[in-house]
């Protein structure tokens, strides 16, 4: 028997860190939120609540360059980024529904406002040890659900 717990943390402005319970494989995010300026911000599974270690996977949508950016840190360094075209739920004042999935190869993206749609990928570059989200940047506020 499998059981699943959800933990809700509701409307915050960033930056802010919380930890996180359920970590590995088969570990969900479900982040609501709002763009409500045309800013960048950033979703990020940390080692440290600060960024200044290791960085599993860190989400910045960026409207100013038209992409998403994905990327991962060790040991207080910035790897090779990868992108993702912009994706319309995060326009600005545009309610967005985003998943986040721990999968068996990578970490799996999806727009959940109707039916969850994958927008993208990001392959695993360190064994996944993250103890926070951590959420950045401005003109943003979230909600978030983990699940395990």
């Amino acid at each position: 028997m499998s059981t699943s717990k959800v933990l809700l943390y509701k409307a915050r402005s960033p930056p802010f860190h919380l930890p996180l319970d359920c970590v590995g494989i088969g570990m969900v995010l479900d982040i609501d939120g709002r763009r409500t300026e045309n800013e960048a911000f950033s979703i990020n599974l940390s080692s440290a609540p600060d960024l200044s270690k290791d960085v599993f996977i860190h989400f910045s949508p960026r409207p100013q360059q038209n992409k998403i950016v994905l990327n991962t840190m060790k040991d207080g360094k910035w790897c090779k980024e990868e992108s993702i075209p912009w994706y319309d739920m995060f326009d600005i004042n545009i309610d967005f529904k985003l998943r986040l999935t721990a999968a068996q190869n990578g970490y799996e993206i999806y727009d959940r406002r109707d039916v969850p749609r994958l927008i993208g990928t990001f392959a695993y570059r360190q064994k996944m040890e993250c103890n926070y989200l951590v959420f950045g940047g401005q003109g943003c506020t979230i909600s978030f659900a983990e699940r395990d």
